[in-house]
């Protein structure tokens, strides 16, 4: 058409205008087509520089600020992994918080009391001296700590032909201290076994001895007590007795180096004291070769201790605590606070300890001794009667009731520890782990210079500041309940925290979907075409293309029909 146009071809002035008008709708009708088919007013910079370069400009920025959302969405997830898991330490924590009440409640409760049963029933027998193991004149010797402190040793009940169970029970009853008070509370339970225990819970000593005053072991085995590893001695004479306490463990009295200062596990043995004035040799004495051995439910002894001259706590606490006998049934543990010895079952079969002496056979040196009583352990003084007579004195000492309920406690806590540590190293997430102190910044723009850290925490057993259990005492127990409490404070804390980081980038998510929305937005009001327009202007370009097309051809009919007359 541009070539016909060019040359004129004998083309009259309105018809060359009706070409020229043709061309130029075509030229809009494509125009309009691509509008509608891109969806597009401004589709290259030719269209509109200016628009079609902002629109860029903005486009690519919202689509910088959608990576920047992308990162904030796998942060918040992190974040929410680490709400799960801080929600289920604190449930494993307070499932520790039951734990320790429920082992002060076992250790304060009214079965906490200085008490052995026989597993034997008596109440049948109306002479005792009919039972097998039992003979006239049969005596049982107690020590008690008096009222004042002091062990008395001075009291024995002694049965004779015709007496009954009842009659045993009223006659050690019958014992007074030197204040005239009962000191114990014996009775045949629902099952007729004889229970003897102290009326103030005090630890006590009762021995089983013949007519003839040697161990009677056939007497205890009558009585229903064979069970409780009740083989002793004094400087290498046999003898059947053992200590009752109250206590689930052995926790000395307050221990002083000599001087008068409170010891330390530097303080060598000879020279422990249970007073600030006391002297060298008062609880542990001897020297090099007489040997200290601790048993475990009546088994053999092992050595703890070689020269009370130069071994400390330290040395004493690494004897019974490094051995491969004794460390998986007991703990021994100082407290360098008050000066406190403790030795703990930490395995709920621990029912009795037996502690011994053992003088060495060289005669080099004195006679060995170790006071169990002003240490506060037990009601004897293990003392061996010659320097190198290479005897032995021991004192076998029950444990309170609860040592094996709080032993198996002590587990139990452990173990949760033990599971705390496991879910803090499951709780990584993409590489982060904020309950194990890592920590993790969220950026909000695509400078990455605004940005929010949210800081992790160690929140492993360690972390939260719980130790392993000691239920030995009252005060252990308490210490073992502020460590939880402060846990649960640090879990609050650290989860307060992250709630508060939430908050922050919820809103900075919200703010940035609002922000890429206004960029789109601005980008596609700059460059989309609207459709209703671009139809109804395709439909009017080819209405006149129609009407344009008709009169030409009109045109061409009047030029052909006008040649035709010459």
């Amino acid at each position: 058409m541009t070539s016909i146009l060019s040359y004129g071809a004998g083309l009259t002035a309105p018809m060359k205008n009706t070409l020229l008008a043709l061309q130029r709708t075509a030229t809009q009708i494509d125009d309009v087509q691509q509008r509608l088919a891109s969806g597009l007013r401004v589709a290259t910079p030719l269209d509109n520089p200016s628009s079609y370069f902002t629109s860029q400009g903005l486009s690519s920025r919202a689509a910088r600020l959608t990576t920047v959302l992308d990162g904030i969405t796998s942060k918040i997830s992190t974040i929410e992994s680490a709400n799960n898991s801080i929600t289920s330490l604190q449930d494993l924590i307070d499932q520790a918080e039951g734990i320790a009440e429920d082992a002060l409640e076992t250790l304060t409760g009214t079965t906490q009391e200085a008490s052995i049963t026989g597993d034997r029933s008596l109440s049948a027998f109306s002479d005792l001296t009919a039972v097998a193991g039992i003979d006239n004149t049969d005596k049982l010797r107690f020590r008690f700590v008096d009222s004042d402190g002091s062990i008395n040793s001075a009291n024995s009940v002694t049965i004779n032909t015709g007496d009954s169970a009842s009659d045993l029970v009223n006659e050690i009853n019958a014992i007074t201290d030197s204040s005239a008070t009962q000191v114990f509370e014996a009775s045949l339970n629902g099952s007729g076994q004889l229970n003897i225990k102290t009326a103030d819970n005090t630890r006590f000593e009762v021995e089983f001895e013949s007519s003839a005053g040697a161990a009677d072991s056939q007497l205890a085995n009558a009585l229903g007590f064979s069970d409780f590893d009740i083989t002793a001695s004094t400087d290498g004479t046999a003898k059947t007795r053992i200590t009752v306490i109250a206590e689930p463990s052995l926790t000395s009295v307050s221990l002083y180096a000599v001087g008068g200062t409170t010891a330390q596990t530097s303080t060598v043995l000879r020279n422990l004291t249970d007073t600030s004035g006391g002297a060298a040799g008062d609880i542990f004495d001897g020297d090099s070769g007489d040997t200290l051995k601790i048993g475990i439910n009546g088994l053999t002894g092992v050595s703890v201790t070689t020269d009370p001259t130069t071994d400390t706590v330290q040395d004493l606490l690494d004897g019974i605590n490094n051995n491969g006998s004794l460390n998986t049934l007991v703990e021994a543990s100082f407290d360098s606070s008050n000066g406190t010895l403790t030795i703990r079952a930490i395995d709920d079969s621990v029912e009795s300890v037996q502690i011994s002496l053992v003088e060495d056979g060289a005669a080099a040196g004195t006679a060995g001794k170790i006071d169990l009583q002003q240490l506060g352990f037990g009601t004897r003084v293990l003392q061996s009667g010659a320097d190198g007579s290479g005897n032995t004195s021991s004192e076998s000492i029950l444990l309170g009731e609860s040592a094996g309920d709080l032993a198996n406690y002590e587990a139990e806590y452990n173990d949760l520890l033990d599971q705390i540590d496991t879910l803090v190293e499951d709780s990584e997430f993409e590489g982060v782990n904020l309950l194990a102190g890592d920590d993790m910044t969220i950026y909000f723009s695509d400078t990455n210079g605004d940005s929010l850290t949210s800081e992790g925490a160690q929140l492993n057993a360690d972390g939260l500041g719980l130790s392993q259990a000691n239920f030995s005492s009252s005060s252990t127990i308490s210490d073992t309940q502020d460590e939880v409490d402060s846990a649960q404070n640090t879990l609050e804390t650290f989860a307060r925290g992250l709630a508060n980081d939430t908050a922050v980038i919820d809103a900075r998510q919200t703010y940035l979907e609002d922000t890429i929305n206004t960029l789109n937005a601005g980008a596609e009001d700059l460059t989309l075409g609207d459709e209703n327009e671009d139809s109804a202007l395709l439909l009017a370009l080819q209405t006149r293309q129609l009407l344009g097309t008709t009169g030409l051809a009109l045109g061409v009919q009047t030029l052909q029909s006008t040649l035709r007359l010459f």
